[in-house]
C-alpha cells in the first residue's frame, strides 16, 4: 500500500498518541541539543574549518624568497689573487593562476566540513532519541506489567477466600499462580532493561541523573509531512561523494594550467677585492621548461580517478534508492498497523477485560479463558508500543540519511 493511501486512512483517525508533560520537562529537541553540547560538535566543526583554512592558506601563499651568500678567492690572468664575496636573492612567482583555483577547492572543503558536522549531529540525534523513545516504551511496558500483576494477585486473593474451594477452583488457583510467576519474571526483565537504558542515556548526555523528559509520540500528520520532504532530498552520502568529485575536478583544473611555468626573479651582487675593488650586479629572470610533461600526467591521473569516483557515485545512488524504498515500505507498514492499534482500541480491550474479570469472579468463565483473554490484551498493549517504537526509529533513520537538522527540528516541534 502506498504512503499516500495510508495517510488518507490515518487522517480520519483520531490522534492516538498521548504523553504526560510538565513545565520543567525537557522537550525532545532540548534533549538532542544536550547530547550535541556534551560532544561539543560545534567546536569540532570549527577546528575542522580552521584546518582547511590553514592548509589552503599555506598552498596559496607566495613562495618564500631564497637568499644565498658565498665567499672565496679569485685570481686574474696576471696571477694576482683577491678575496671574493657574493650574495643573491631569488623569488618564485606563479603566473599560471592555478593558486586562485585552489580557493574553489577550499570552499568545497569547507562545505564538506559542514556536511560532515550535520551528519554527526543527525547521527547523535538518532541515537539519543532512539534511547529516549526506548525508555518511554519500557516505562509504559513496566507500568502495564505491574498493573497486570496486581490484577492477577487480586484473583488469587479472591480464589483463596473461598471457604470450601472445589477441585476446579484449586486448579484455577494454580493456573493463576503460574501466570503470576511468569509475569513476575517479565517485570523483573523489564526493570533491568529500563535501568540499562537509563544508564546508556545518562552516559550519552554526560549526566549522573536524568532530567525530566517531556517526550511525546509524534502525530501521523507529522510523519507524512516529513516523509514528503525527504523525497525531494539527496542522501548525505550522495552529497558527500558529489562534493569529493567536485574537489578532484577543481584540482584537475588547477593542474591543467600548471604547464605554464613559474617565473623566477633573481638579483645578485658580487665584490672582488682587487686594488681599487670590483663590484658586479646582476638582475634577471628564469622560466622552467616543461620538457617531460609531468604536470599533464598528473592531470590525466586525476581524470581517471574522477571517472572511477563517478562510477561509485552511480552505484551509491542505486543502492541508496533501494534502501530508501525499503525503509519507506517498513514505515508505511508500521503506520498502517498503528492505524489499528490506537489508544481507543487498547482502551476498548481494557474495558472488555475489566468486565470479564467480574464474570470470572462470578464463575461465568474459567481461569483458562480469563488467562487467554488477559494475554490477548497484554499483546495488544505491547504490539502498539512496538509499532510506535518501530515507526519513530524508522523516521529517525530516514532523517539521518536523507534529511537535515531543519527537518529534524520540524519533526520534533
Amino acid at each position: 500500500m502506498g504512503f499516500g493511501l495510508i495517510v488518507l486512512i490515518l487522517c480520519f483517525l483520531p490522534n492516538s498518541y498521548g504523553a504526560a508533560s510538565s513545565e520543567q520537562a525537557l522537550t525532545s529537541m532540548a534533549i538532542v541539543e544536550m547530547a550535541w553540547e556534551e560532544l561539543d560538535l560545534q567546536k569540532q566543526n570549527s577546528l575542522a574549518k580552521q584546518a582547511v583554512e590553514g592548509y589552503y592558506a599555506n598552498q596559496t601563499a607566495l613562495a618564500n624568497p631564497e637568499i644565498s651568500y658565498g665567499a672565496g678567492q679569485v685570481s686574474n690572468s696576471l696571477g694576482l689573487k683577491a678575496g671574493f664575496s657574493e650574495w643573491g636573492v631569488n623569488q618564485k612567482i606563479s603566473i599560471s593562476g592555478w593558486k586562485n583555483r585552489l580557493n574553489e577547492q577550499k570552499n568545497l572543503a569547507l562545505e564538506l566540513a559542514d556536511l560532515q558536522t550535520e551528519q554527526q549531529k543527525l547521527f547523535i540525534a538518532e541515537q539519543t532519541l532512539k534511547l529516549v523513545y526506548q525508555l518511554k516504551v519500557q516505562e509504559e511496558q513496566q507500568e502495564h506489567s505491574h498493573e497486570r500483576l496486581k490484577r492477577l494477585r487480586k484473583l488469587t486473593v479472591f480464589l483463596k477466600s473461598k471457604p470450601y474451594p472445589s477441585p476446579q477452583q484449586k486448579v484455577e488457583l494454580e493456573l493463576i499462580r503460574a501466570k503470576i510467576m511468569e509475569v513476575s519474571l517479565e517485570v523483573d526483565f523489564l526493570d533491568r532493561n529500563l535501568n540499562a537504558t537509563k544508564k546508556s542515556l545518562q552516559h550519552l548526555l554526560g549526566r549522573e541523573d536524568l532530567p525530566t523528559l517531556g517526550l511525546e509520540w509524534q502525530s501521523y500528520k507529522n510523519f507524512a509531512e516529513i516523509n514528503r520532504g525527504l523525497l525531494k532530498r539527496k542522501s548525505a552520502e550522495i552529497k558527500r561523494q558529489e562534493n569529493e568529485i567536485l574537489q578532484v575536478d577543481k584540482n584537475k583544473e588547477a593542474q591543467s594550467v600548471q604547464w605554464i611555468p613559474d617565473l623566477n626573479l633573481y638579483y645578485s651582487q658580487s665584490e672582488e677585492q682587487y686594488l681599487g675593488g670590483n663590484s658586479n650586479q646582476v638582475f634577471g629572470l628564469s622560466l622552467e621548461i616543461p620538457i617531460f610533461n609531468q604536470k599533464n600526467s598528473i592531470s590525466k591521473s586525476l581524470q581517471s580517478k574522477m571517472q572511477g569516483m563517478k562510477i561509485d557515485l552511480e552505484r551509491s545512488r542505486k543502492k541508496q534508492k533501494l534502501e530508501y524504498e525499503e525503509k519507506k515500505a517498513m514505515l508505511d507498514k508500521s503506520l498502517l498497523a498503528l492505524s489499528r492499534y490506537t489508544t481507543e482500541y487498547v482502551n476498548e480491550k481494557e474495558t472488555f477485560l475489566n468486565r470479564e474479570t467480574k464474570n470470572f469472579d462470578k464463575g461465568l468463565i474459567s481461569a483458562r479463558q480469563f488467562i487467554d483473554l488477559e494475554e490477548n490484551v497484554h499483546s495488544v498493549h505491547f504490539l502498539r508500543l512496538d509499532y510506535l517504537m518501530q515507526s519513530h526509529a524508522l523516521i529517525l533513520e530516514l532523517i539521518r540519511a536523507w534529511g537535515s537538522e531543519q527537518q529534524l527540528r520540524e519533526f520534533l516541534k
